[in-house]
């Protein structure tokens, strides 16, 4: 759930915040209207490592006063953009389907028993994994610094900036719980969706 603001006056003007950029995302499980303020970013191609400094603003509703600030975190870790995981691969905010994708899988299965067994041949849907994926998956720091230092992508630092915390605050990452999803669980409920839509 996400509080509608009404109010026109920009947010770093109306809540006298000391950001450039800030993006309101959902609401905190109490009621907390929350923003994200962007202080700086640290990408770095060496390493292969981009390091994103936020601090996460609580907005007490009913006063429609700050109430705290802490430092912006993402799956309970530092908010940091690396290699070792991936990201869906999209064209224009669309999943880019995989051509090497397998849904199904032949097996040979025993209809007899243990003792005359009899085999045939069955058609069963295959799991998906990362080597197995409808959409293509690529590394998380060479997608998202590719669209920074693309010449090509219509797409501004800030416009690139809003898209990377909503994608974030769509799947819970911001939020202080024992576990999140991972990329393959993001694909199931992408594609499940998908595919009900072609129903």
């Amino acid at each position: 759930m996400k509080t509608k603001l009404t109010s026109k006056i920009p947010l770093a003007e109306q809540y006298n915040l000391p950001y450039s950029e800030i993006i309101q995302i959902s609401d905190h499980e109490d009621g907390d209207i929350r923003l994200i303020g962007y202080r700086a970013d640290y990408p770095t191609w060496e390493f292969k490592r981009w390091d994103l400094m936020c601090d996460t603003i609580y907005i007490n509703p009913a006063t429609n006063k700050v109430r705290f600030v802490e430092k912006t975190t993402s799956k309970n870790k530092d908010w940091v953009i690396t290699n070792d995981y991936k990201v869906i691969l999209t064209d224009n905010g669309v999943p880019v389907l995989n051509p090497d994708y397998q849904p199904t899988e032949e097996i040979e299965v025993n209809i007899g028993t243990e003792e005359e067994p009899v085999y045939e041949t069955q058609t069963v849907e295959k799991e998906i994994t990362i080597e197995n994926c409808p959409f293509v998956l690529v590394n998380a720091f060479d997608f998202y610094y590719g669209i920074r230092h693309s010449r090509t992508a219509n797409m501004s630092m800030p416009e690139l900036f809003e898209a990377s915390v909503n994608a974030d605050d769509m799947w819970g990452y911001f939020d202080k719980k024992e576990q999140h999803y991972d990329v393959i669980d993001v694909v199931k409920i992408i594609w499940a969706q998908m595919q009900n839509a072609r129903k």
